[in-house]
């Protein structure tokens, strides 16, 4: 499922797969699947997760991620989440990995906005 998320991210969005251009996708697949685990266990406990996410968000920014790239994230992800699913999928799965990802980016955006990059 990562693996087509980012395949479905980088076609629809060539912009955000530019950003990628010297990662190692093998670890990046593991750490966004290691994120998305973690948030899944930690549903009922959100403080857990809240500094973390503030600081994710934080780093985001010396990658060049802008607020208005979330969005386009969510659709991708939601969008390999319903191929994997297939036939279980539902409107109720989709709207809610759409409210859980909103919260997320939201926290991510606030930790973004806790630091600007330089303009040297």
């Amino acid at each position: 499922m990562v693996a087509r998320f980012y395949s479905i991210l980088f076609t629809r969005h060539p912009d955000i797969g530019k950003m990628f251009a010297r990662t190692n996708m093998e670890e990046q697949r593991k750490k966004f699947f290691a994120t998305l685990d973690e948030l899944i266990r930690h549903l009922e406990e959100p403080d857990k997760t809240m500094s973390d996410l503030l600081i994710l968000g934080n780093s985001h920014i010396d990658y060049g991620v802008k607020p208005e790239q979330y969005a386009p994230v969510c659709d991708a992800l939601v969008e390999a989440m319903k191929q994997t699913a297939g036939a279980a999928w539902t409107a109720e799965i989709e709207k809610a990995w759409r409210d859980a990802y909103s919260a997320v980016a939201d926290v991510m955006k606030k930790g973004g906005a806790l630091r600007r990059p330089s303009r040297e």
